[in-house]
């Protein structure tokens, strides 16, 4: 399957286990390792990614990290997009 550039939903639902839900968390969602979303997100949201106009086509890794905040950890969550 070939991954077309263009804009894409990202469906993401941080779990917090037992602990308080936060309100708001910083994250970074990144394509072969490289930022290119920084947003303040709820715990669970969707999040429209357009892929840069020069990705070539093939395998890309998309990396989803939620910044460590006072008493949250901080946590990532890979794609393989193939």
């Amino acid at each position: 399957m070939l991954i077309p550039v263009g804009i894409h939903l990202l469906s993401v639902n941080f779990n917090y286990g037992s602990a308080p839900v936060a309100d708001e968390r910083n994250i970074e969602i990144s394509l072969d390792n490289a930022p290119f979303v920084e947003s303040e997100v709820p715990a669970a949201f969707t999040q429209k990614i357009s892929l840069p106009a020069d990705t070539a086509i093939g395998n890309h890794l998309i990396t989803v990290s939620g910044l460590a905040d006072g008493r949250y950890s901080p946590v990532v969550a890979n794609v393989n997009l193939a």
